[in-house]
């Protein structure tokens, strides 16, 4: 007969949790529990430690404190693969068949106890390797699990928390080949440290002139400590000015700075890194030249620090990085005495603690737009977040939880360290530069790689131009939706990743225009003028009573090369303040990429060859503010482009009112055809008893669309936006602009913006026949 278990610390158990059968801890028992979700999110915040620790895990996936997908689940108990009695397992809660949330635990017997085990399905551990498993060597897959530290100190600034720290930072610099050399764009620089710095040594604070510190033997700088964070209210952070400057230099009171701050100075003493980096205090704020110029090297400042310290949880200045950790209920072990039959035993249960992807995705950090580049240039980033500190760099990744470093090359056999994206610049080798194609011959360079990263044996990870080609529309989606302090920021925050990406490729001298324009790069542009905003931000789809919208300007400011009418390029995602996609850009095709004999067959329409579909770049101009540095802000651009383009005149009585309930751009008719083929959901249904030759969307929604006359210029063709017809012919859709707006330029006119996007299957011989190679100056 079982009895009711009796807890031991901390804590206390509800009354649905105290009924948990003791057996479903004993291996061998085929038992089962069913829990309310309401139950445990109710009692988890009034004292429960075991529905705590169930909330945490089930939040993620099932947002038990909003609508709820199911209301109950059913708590089984796992065990790992083993033929032998085990005291480790799983207390795994499911929605029927499906496990949705595990929870570790261990069994301590008391007195001798042996008990036969069934194999558990050899499925567990392809499928899933917990959370809270430490690995026992980066080169197998474990077995079983250690005890590990799966609990957390009492505060985040712990003497043990400190020591975590050194103990990676050891590692990594002792270890890590690829973390501890600098990129090539440091190397070919020369760079050695930023321009100021803050001295942490003794029990004073000062700012110094870099070139005042002695360098290392070898002849770099000295190590120093970079801190990302959110500003918040401007008002409020300590910053360096021409007037101040000199007062810094001689005493910067610690009492008086935010605590993100002092946190930060805190922690680069405790690993014993003596300078650090603050850009509001080592940049001078109210000097242009010196903003500029820096904010021109922080590809440099940041990929050369030892480490980046981030204030994950703090919305401004004042949060700090120390998080109070008031409620150890979710965040400690849980200790339960039980007894079954003659059967005395403790079971102790660890929390679900939120796992990597979690803890560096969420938080204020993650919002906004500096904090991207900040955390993709750092070699080593150490995260405070919410719940527990983090650690990551080019090699591994590691928890305050999870102490042991998880290799990046086998990250992939825990799930939990597997991020949704991973920071682009990991697969870079350490010393390797792109524009040398042969850099793998280097045999001592290929064995390293191969020693440090066994995935380049298999061809696991891929190298050169394409490869950067294929990252910019995902790092474009990922930064656009991140909030900046000011607009003009936009392209400057993002400068300096875009200007080591530009560093990796093949950049042979161009004639004809920048590697870079406003956001986008020349190698790719016909691709990368795919971009959308996203229809599944309600941000970027409002209706617009004027139409055409206005072009957008840039953001004021004082420079001298701004034309006399400046507009930020329509070509760009930087034209519109939303968030943008680029929808099934892997998909993208353009006949240019042919084989020669391809490109020569004829289409059968009109004499036209496969290679007359592609269309080129013919030339391109950036008005740049900081005229020096090609990755900052721009006050205006154009481009010239050749290709296939549709005249088409169509107002709001060409909208297709059954796509609204499909997707959430107004579509109209591109051309209306007795003959025409009708358009499919994705879904099979029709999208509406209308015959059109092709549809068009646009950037900006009409609430009623006026006559007008539109250009329809073929970019490629990729997987329909809206439609199953693929593959369908996508470009861009132009207006023309009037020559009493248009602004001063070198480039001889007629003059279009971009107002969307149009496709239509590729099968269409209408449009064939109909469209005409046309040039086009792009603004």
């Amino acid at each position: 007969m079982a009895t009711q278990g009796k807890v031991v610390s901390p804590g206390a158990l509800c009354t649905a949790c105290s009924k948990i059968p003791p057996n479903l801890f004993l291996p061998g028992h085929g038992v089962s529990h069913e829990l309310n979700l309401s139950s445990i999110a109710d009692s988890g915040s009034q004292g429960c430690n075991l529905c705590a620790a169930f909330r945490g895990g089930l939040n993620r996936i099932l947002n038990i404190s909003g609508p709820k997908p199911i209301e109950n689940v059913s708590v089984r108990s796992e065990w790992a693969r083993s033929k032998q009695a085990s005291s480790q397992g799983w207390l795994a809660a499911y929605d029927g068949d499906q496990r949705i949330c595990r929870l570790r635990f261990i069994t301590s017997y008391h007195g001798d106890l042996m008990v036969p085990v069934d194999e558990d399905p050899p499925s567990i551990y392809a499928r899933e390797v917990d959370f809270f498993g430490t690995r026992q060597s980066q080169s197998q897959q474990p077995s079983s699990i250690d005890s590990g530290r799966c609990g957390l100190s009492t505060a985040s600034n712990s003497d043990e928390n400190f020591s975590l720290m050194n103990r990676w930072l050891d590692e990594c610099l002792d270890n890590h080949h690829s973390c501890g050399i600098n990129g090539m764009h440091i190397d070919e620089t020369g760079f050695t440290l930023p321009r100021r710095l803050i001295d942490t040594r003794g029990g004073t604070l000062r700012l110094v002139d870099s070139s005042t510190i002695p360098l290392d033997p070898d002849g770099s700088g000295p190590s120093y400590v970079t801190l990302s964070h959110c500003w918040g209210d401007q008002s409020l952070i300590p910053k360096c000015t021409k007037s101040n400057m000199k007062q810094l230099m001689t005493l910067i009171d610690f009492g008086s700075l935010p605590r993100s701050f002092q946190d930060c100075i805190t922690v680069a003493r405790k690993v014993r890194i003596q300078y650090v980096w603050i850009d509001s205090l080592c940049i001078i704020q109210d000097d242009a030249d010196d903003k500029n110029a820096e904010v021109a090297r922080m590809a440099l400042i940041y990929s050369k620090s030892i480490c980046t310290i981030v204030a994950s949880a703090a919305p401004d200045s004042s949060g700090g990085c120390f998080v109070d950790r008031v409620n150890q209920q979710a965040t400690s072990p849980l200790s339960v005495d039980f007894s079954y039959e003659r059967i005395k035993f403790t079971v102790t249960i660890y929390p679900y603690l939120h796992d990597f992807v979690d803890m560096v995705s969420n938080g204020p950090v993650s919002t906004r737009g500096w904090c991207f580049q900040e955390r993709q240039l750092s070699k080593r980033v150490i995260y405070f977040t919410e719940k527990c500190i983090a650690w990551e760099c080019r090699d591994a990744a590691a928890t305050e939880a999870q102490p042991n470093m998880a290799s990046r090359a086998w990250r992939h056999k825990y799930p939990n360290f597997a991020m949704a994206s991973d920071r682009v610049l990991d697969c870079v080798p350490a010393g390797a530069s792109f524009s040398q194609p042969n850099w793998l011959a280097d045999e001592q360079l290929r064995s390293i790689l191969l020693r440090d990263n066994p995935a380049f044996a298999t061809g696991g990870i891929r190298l050169g131009y394409k490869h950067w080609m294929d990252k910019w529309p995902t790092i474009i989606e990922e930064y656009s939706p991140r909030a900046l302090s000011s607009a003009y920021d936009r392209l400057p925050a993002l400068g300096g990743l875009a200007s080591v990406i530009s560093g990796l490729l093949t950049k042979p001298l161009d004639p004809r225009g920048h590697a870079y324009l406003a956001g986008l790069f020349r190698a790719d542009l016909v691709r990368q003028l795919c971009w959308f905003p996203d229809v599944q931000d309600p941000r970027s789809r409002r209706k617009v009573d004027v139409w055409p919208p206005p072009p957008r300007e840039p953001p004021a400011c004082t420079s001298k090369t701004i034309s006399d009418r400046p507009s930020l390029p329509s070509w760009s995602w930087i034209s519109v303040e939303d968030p943008v996609r680029y929808y099934d850009i892997d998909t993208f095709f353009s006949e240019a990429d042919m084989e020669q004999e391809l490109k020569e067959e004829s289409l059968g329409v009109n004499g036209m060859r496969y290679s007359d579909l592609a269309p080129q770049v013919l030339e391109s101009r950036i008005d740049l503010v900081v005229p020096w540095y090609e990755f900052g802000a721009v006050s205006a651009g154009r481009i010239k482009i050749s290709g296939l383009a549709l005249q088409v005149e169509i107002d709001e009585q060409d909208f297709i009112s059954d796509i609204s309930s499909l997707v959430l751009p107004k579509c109209y008719a591109m051309m209306r055809d007795q003959k025409g083929k009708h358009f499919w959901s994705r879904k099979r249904r029709p999208i509406e008893m209308v015959q059109t030759t092709g549809l068009i969307y646009f950037d900006t929604d009409p609430k009623e669309l006026p006559r007008m006359t539109m250009y329809c210029l073929r970019l490629g063709s990729k997987r329909s936006l809206v439609s199953s017809c693929n593959p369908v012919h996508v470009g861009l859709v132009l207006i023309k602009v009037e020559d009493s707006k248009l602004p001063g330029g070198l480039m001889v006119g007629p003059w279009f913006r971009r107002v969307g996007m149009f496709e239509t299957w590729y099968e269409n011989r209408k449009f064939l026949e109909r469209a005409m190679r046309k040039e086009f100056v792009i603004i």
